[in-house]
C-alpha cells in the first residue's frame, strides 16, 4: 500500500508527473524528503494500519483516469473496518505474503466475498497479490503454486486452474513486490482489466450515492465523514443523508485535504457538514431538498424504533432459556477445591459478573472496533463475565466521562485520543486505559478487567530443603530440623514484598513431605517458630547454605524428609 500511496502522490497534485519535470528534482532531496503518506506502516502507531483510508492512483494510457484503493486494516478487530471497505469496493485485492501463506485475515476476507457472491450472485471480484517476491529464499514459483493449492482449498479458482465456479470466473494471481516496486504496473493493469470484465459504469450527472468510510469530530469543523462516490456526483451545498443523520454539504475536500468543487464516481471525499456523526459502512445518499431528508430520516428513525421493540420482545421471551446457557454452567471445581482447602468462603452465586465501561476513540469505526472487541472478550472469556460499554463517544475523555465512571464504577478506555480530564480521573479514584496501539489496550483491558473478578488464592512456591539431622530443644518439646537449602529461600516470617510477591508481604509457611506425600498434619501449612544460620536468627536464607528451623506445633521431623516454604496470594485473573 505505501508503495502505491507513493504512485498517487506524484507530484502532489494527484497527476503523473512529466520525465522532464522529474528530471529537474533535486536527486538528494527526493530522496531525504518524502511524502507524509509515503510510509504509512512505518509511522502508524504499532507499525500496523489502524484507520481505513483510500486515495487514487493516476493512469496515463489506459482508458480510465484512476484506480481508487481503500486500505483497511488487517488486525482482528477491526473485522467491521474491514466489511465496510468491501462493501464500498468493486474488486477485493487480497494480500497474501509469500512466505506465509494463507491467514486467518484471508480466509475472513474469503468467506466474506462468498457470502456476497451467494447473495448477490455478483457485484464484486477478486485478485489476489502474492507479496513480499523479493524477500531473500522465496522462490516465487513455489509460493505460487502453494498459495493457487490453498486458494482451491477455499473454493477460489485461480486463473489457469479450471473455469467459473459458484463463487464467480477465475482470479487474477499476481506476484509482487512492495519493496521494489515489481508487479506493481500488472497488478495496476489487472484490475484495469477486471474494470473493463465487469463493465463498470456509473453516471455522472446523477445524485450521489456513496458509503461512509469513517467518521469523526475535528475542532473547529465539526463532524468530518470520509466517504466514496459510488454513483453520481456531489458539490457543495447539497444534502446528504446517511442512516438517521442529514447534513448539508459546507466544505467538500479530498483525501489531501485539497478543496473540491464537485466529486465524482469513484473518488475518496470528506464531507463536512453532517449534523451529528453517521455510522462507518453506512451508505449516503444526496437529496433533492431538505425536506426530502427529513421525510426519508423520519421513516427510518420510525422503522428502527419498531424494530428495537420487536427485538426487546423476543430478549424478553427468551430470557429464562439465556440464563441457562451461559458460561455459569462451566465448572469452576478447581477454584472451590483450593478456597476449601485454605479455608476462604466465596459468594458466587453463579450470575455474570458485569464490568461497565466508557469508551473514547478518535473516530466511528474506531469506536465500533474497540466496542465490539471488548464486547467479545468478554463473550470468549473462561469467567462468567459480561463486558457493558455504559458510555462511547469520540474525541478526548472529558471530565462527564469521570463523573459517570465514578458513579457507576466504571473504568475509562480511550483508544488513539487524549485523556482531558486525568485530574479528575485521579481525584475520583478512576481507572483510565489509554494507548495508540489497539493490540495494547486489549492486553491492558484484559488484565485490568480481572479486578473485578473475585480474588482467588495462588500458591507461591518460595524455597526447599532436606532434613539432614533432627534436634531437640529444651528437652523434647521442640524439635529443631537441621536443614541443607536445595532451591530457593526459606523465610522465618513473612516473604518481603517485591521479591517473590506482589503487593503487601505474605506469611510464609511450611509443609513437609515424606516419601513423597505431604504429611497431612502440615498440609495446610505450618508457621515457623525459629530460623537461625548456626547460632544466630535470620530472617531468611538461601540455597546452598545450611540453617535450623522448627515449625509450630509440630515436632515429626525425620531425617531425609523434604521441607518446602510456600505463601498463599489472593490474585485476580486475567480475563
Amino acid at each position: 500500500m505505501d508503495a502505491l500511496r507513493r504512485r498517487a502522490a506524484g507530484d502532489g497534485s494527484g497527476k503523473k508527473e512529466k520525465k522532464k519535470d522529474k528530471k529537474k528534482k533535486n536527486k538528494n532531496a527526493a530522496a531525504t524528503k518524502k511524502n507524509k503518506d509515503d510510509d504509512v506502516a512505518g509511522t502508524e502507531a504499532g507499525g500496523i494500519t489502524q484507520v481505513i483510508s483510500a486515495f487514487q492512483v493516476p493512469l496515463a494510457d489506459a482508458d480510465v483516469d484512476a484506480v481508487t484503493f481503500l486500505d483497511t486494516p488487517g488486525h482482528a478487530a477491526f473485522r467491521a473496518m474491514r466489511q465496510s471497505g468491501s462493501d464500498a469496493a468493486d474488486v477485493i485485492v487480497l494480500v497474501v505474503a509469500a512466505d506465509d501463506g494463507v491467514s486467518p485475515q484471508t480466509v475472513e476476507i474469503i468467506e466474506f466475498y462468498k457470502s456476497i457472491i451467494k447473495s448477490s450472485g455478483g457485484g464484486i471480484s477478486m485478485l489476489v497479490a502474492l507479496n513480499k517476491i523479493d524477500k531473500p529464499g522465496i522462490d516465487v514459483q513455489a509460493a505460487r503454486t502453494k498459495l493457487e493449492g490453498q486458494l482451491l482449498e477455499h473454493g477460489i479458482v485461480p486463473e489457469g486452474m479450471g473455469t467459473e465456479s459458484e463463487f464467480g470466473p477465475p482470479v487474477q494471481l499476481i506476484p509482487v513486490s512492495g519493496l521494489t516496486g515489481e508487479g506493481l504496473d500488472e497488478l495496476i493493469g489487472g484490475l484495469v482489466l477486471q474494470s473493463e470484465i465487469m463493465d463498470l459504469r456509473a453516471d455522472k450527472d446523477a445524485r450521489a450515492e456513496g458509503v461512509v468510510l469513517d467518521a469523526r469530530v475535528e475542532k473547529g469543523l465539526g463532524v468530518v465523514a470520509d466517504c466514496i462516490i459510488r454513483w453520481g456526483s456531489i458539490a457543495k451545498g447539497d444534502v446528504v443523508v446517511s442512516g438517521v443523520q442529514i447534513g448539508k454539504v459546507r466544505i467538500l475536500r479530498d483525501v489531501n485535504d485539497k478543496m473540491l468543487k464537485q466529486g465524482s464516481p469513484s473518488q475518496p471525499i470528506r464531507i463536512v457538514g453532517f449534523e451529528e456523526i453517521p455510522k462507518a459502512g453506512d451508505p449516503f445518499v444526496c437529496m433533492e431538498s431538505e425536506e426530502e431528508a427529513n421525510e426519508l430520516v423520519e421513516r427510518r428513525k420510525v422503522a428502527q424504533e419498531t424494530e428495537a421493540i420487536v427485538n426487546a420482545t423476543v430478549s424478553n421471551n427468551s430470557k429464562a432459556e439465556l440464563q441457562s446457557a451461559g458460561k455459569h454452567l462451566m465448572s469452576y471445581d478447581w477454584r472451590e477445591r483450593l478456597q476449601a482447602k485454605h479455608g476462604i468462603d466465596s459468594s458466587d452465586d453463579g450470575s455474570p459478573t458485569r464490568i461497565p465501561v466508557i469508551l473514547r476513540a478518535d473516530g466511528e469505526g474506531s469506536l465500533a472496533a474497540l466496542k465490539e472487541s471488548l464486547v467479545l472478550m468478554g463473550k470468549e472469556s473462561t469467567h462468567n463475565v459480561i463486558i457493558d460499554p455504559i458510555q462511547v463517544g469520540i474525541g478526548p475523555a472529558l471530565p462527564a466521562d469521570v463523573e459517570i465512571a465514578k458513579e457507576s464504577h466504571a473504568a475509562i478506555v480511550c483508544f488513539n485520543v487524549k485523556n482531558d480530564a486525568a485530574k479528575e480521573a485521579d481525584r475520583a479514584s478512576v481507572h483510565v486505559l489509554r494507548s495508540d496501539v489497539i493490540y495494547s489496550i486489549l492486553d491492558e483491558a484484559r488484565k485490568y478487567f480481572g479486578t473485578y473478578l473475585p480474588a482467588t488464592p495462588v500458591e507461591k512456591f518460595h524455597g526447599r530443603a532436606k532434613v539432614g539431622a533432627v534436634f531437640s530443644i529444651g528437652g523434647l518439646e521442640t524439635q529443631v530440623a537441621g536443614l541443607q537449602i536445595q532451591d530457593g529461600t526459606l523465610y522465618r516470617d513473612k516473604v518481603p514484598s517485591g521479591k517473590t510477591t506482589r503487593g503487601p508481604s505474605l506469611t510464609a509457611l511450611y509443609r513437609v513431605i515424606r516419601d513423597g506425600k505431604v504429611l497431612e498434619e502440615t498440609a495446610k501449612g505450618l508457621p515457623s517458630t525459629s530460623l537461625k544460620h548456626y547460632k544466630e536468627d535470620v530472617v531468611e536464607i538461601g540455597r546452598g547454605k545450611e540453617c535450623g528451623l522448627s515449625l509450630a506445633d509440630f515436632n515429626g521431623f525425620e531425617e531425609g524428609d523434604i521441607v518446602e516454604c510456600w505463601s498463599i496470594s489472593m490474585e485476580h485473573q486475567s480475563l
